[in-house]
């Protein structure tokens, strides 16, 4: 079975620190940052905005959804491969 999460962002905390609170990879957090650049900056990411982290059964994340506002959303679907790449989409 999936585990969903549901918080907001702290004031001072960042999406490295919510990521690597659920055993993800700093390689990993790093791609993310990288990747993400043409789609969604993730330093923007701001206290008081929710977040959802969904886990799947061995205990691992495989989605974060973080909620800029009522109605667009970032959605990061991390993908275990070799390459440490993971699928950011945004919605408009």
């Amino acid at each position: 079975a999936h585990e969903v999460i549901q918080a907001q962002f702290e004031p001072d905390q960042y999406l490295r620190d919510v990521l690597l609170a659920h055993a993800v990879k700093p390689d990993i957090i790093e791609a993310i940052a990288q990747q993400s650049v043409n789609i969604f900056d993730v330093r923007k990411m701001r206290a008081g905005k929710a977040y959802t982290i969904i886990k799947n059964e061995q205990d691992a994340v495989d989605y974060f959804i973080y909620e800029k506002n009522e109605a667009d959303y970032v959605v990061i679907r991390f993908r275990l491969l070799s390459s440490n790449r993971c699928n950011l989409t945004r919605s408009m």
